[in-house]
């Protein structure tokens, strides 16, 4: 079972890969992160333009990207 698929704990949240397959064959960089503890209903939605040839290569960019937004690496996008 592939852990990083169901969640990734990362400086108190949980970052959740949920990348889709598009009908071109690629794979869509879509997470969502919630506080560690809570409740995943009051996750937030993150979609980036990148897409990917495989799933396993967009759920490490589906992480990277949710540690970068934690870490408020993202102009625009925040957990604040």
């Amino acid at each position: 079972m592939d852990l990083t698929r169901i969640g990734t704990l990362y400086a108190g949240f949980v970052i959740k890969p949920r990348p889709f397959h598009r009908q071109s064959g690629e794979w869509t960089l879509d997470l969502r992160i919630w506080r560690d503890g809570g409740d995943a209903i009051g996750a937030r939605e993150f979609h980036g333009r990148d897409t990917f040839p495989t799933e396993a290569a967009a759920i490490r960019a589906c992480v990277r990207f949710g540690e970068e937004i934690i870490d408020g690496r993202v102009p625009g996008l925040s957990m604040a």
